[in-house]
């Protein structure tokens, strides 16, 4: 259950029933429940297109925002990716990927690298 404290503020059949209405939508929006409609080991679809993935070697993600590192993690719980770039603005980490903070002090986000203190090599690379 996403709603942790479900039982303790379910005090009446109304708001149980809008919270399991609130629980539903949160469930059908996590990235583990979206991205298989979209992407297969094998391939990714966009719209009507489709891009075989089977003879790429190498696949790398970008993620930035609240969610980048639970998208990440729904990603490659789906296909092997090499590594990548994830941009969060807390605490969260994903293993595999060099993790950017978007805060503004580095001390706020643990093993992350600040991302207004990215070097102009590698903003070139």
């Amino acid at each position: 259950m996403i709603i942790q404290n479900f039982k303790e503020i379910a005090t009446s059949p109304k708001k149980q029933d809008a919270l399991q209405i609130l629980e539903s939508g949160l469930d059908a929006s996590m990235p583990e429940n979206i991205f298989p409609n979209f992407l297969t080991p094998t391939k990714i679809t966009v719209g009507k297109e489709s891009l075989n993935i089977e003879n790429f070697s190498n696949i790398y993600t970008v993620a930035f925002g609240k969610a980048a590192d639970s998208m990440t993690s729904a990603v490659n719980a789906i296909i092997t990716i090499k590594g990548g770039i994830v941009v969060i603005p807390k605490y969260a980490r994903v293993s595999n990927f060099q993790c950017w903070s978007s805060k503004t002090k580095s001390d706020k986000c643990k093993g992350c690298k600040r991302s207004d203190k990215i070097s102009s090599k590698q903003k070139t690379k």
